[in-house]
């Protein structure tokens, strides 16, 4: 486009920025924009900067250009505390959710969501309290990454009962929504209740995560040997499900580990036929020397 004499606009740079993988290539973007006559007057650009940095890491850079421009929006508010969060410094994106309010800025549903995987991922169960109550004043409650960030939070707070008072009363779920209770009842030992769900979750046809299998499968050890082997026929549909390739080995490696654990090898040779039937690659040290 340059090499014809055409010079890229402020909507060219912002589709360009929202790509850019490399600090590298996002510096020398920046630049560009700088040399080319761009003005942080251009909040777009200015957010697009600010967003591209938080995620490659860069929170200087990103809280520079956010105090260098002359017009800041609810959306520059939340790139920056995006980042923040990003970066692994929960606090520091409290601190600006804090300063935003005080700014005068009114949170959305992407502010408040942000917020809330914040205090599950610092355990903060008093701030996340009064995000929800704050979530609840404004109708909030649809979101569903804020949804399955507070039944995280209550869970990893020891409020286990909380978590599922809060699934209960929800009057739709999805598969975030619903990888957050499975992974609830099994970070608290509770491997039945965590397979009843994820039986629902696969006849609703909801889609699982890898997390979530993982979490079902180590909540079983508990359990009798059948239900591990429910776990295996289950992630073969999960298989699918995920749009997974045909030689992926996650399924049939947790399932593996499961039966190692509850010291069933018959269970992992089982797996391991599976495997060749399948024509899964082996790769796993332990499951091959099981079966040997």
């Amino acid at each position: 486009m340059q090499n014809d004499g055409v010079r890229p606009s402020g909507f060219t740079f912002s589709i360009m920025l929202s790509s850019v993988s490399s600090a590298i290539y996002g510096k020398q973007m920046h630049g560009a924009i700088l040399r080319r006559g761009g003005s942080l007057s251009n909040v777009v650009l200015g957010n697009c900067l600010i967003d591209m940095y938080g995620k490659l890491g860069f929170l200087d850079y990103a809280f520079g250009v956010f105090f260098t421009m002359e017009e800041l929006d609810i959306i520059s508010w939340n790139s920056l505390i995006s980042g923040c969060l990003k970066s692994g410094y929960g606090e520091l994106a409290l601190d600006q959710f804090c300063l935003m309010r005080s700014s005068g800025y009114l949170a959305d549903e992407f502010t408040v969501s942000i917020i809330m995987t914040a205090c599950s991922n610092m355990q903060n169960l008093e701030k996340g309290k009064q995000i929800f109550a704050l979530c609840v004043k404004v109708g909030f409650l649809c979101n569903s990454i804020l949804l399955s960030a507070t039944i995280d939070l209550f869970s990893k707070c020891n409020r286990l009962d909380d978590s599922i008072m809060l699934f209960g009363e929800l009057d739709r779920w999805d598969s975030a929504i619903i990888n957050s209770m499975i992974s609830s009842y099994a970070r608290h030992g509770f491997g039945e209740d965590a397979m009843q769900l994820f039986v629902l979750s696969l006849r609703e046809d909801f889609r699982p995560t890898e997390f979530t299998l993982s979490s079902v499968v180590s909540s079983t050890t508990d359990l009798p040997v059948e239900c591990g082997s429910q776990v295996h026929s289950l992630a073969i549909k999960l298989e699918r499900m995920m749009d997974l390739q045909p030689e992926s080995l996650l399924p049939y490696l947790l399932l593996a580990q499961a039966y190692e654990m509850r010291g069933r090898w018959e269970g992992v040779v089982r797996v391991r036929k599976a495997m060749r039937q399948k024509g899964v690659v082996k790769k796993h040290d332990k499951l091959d020397a099981a079966g040997e």
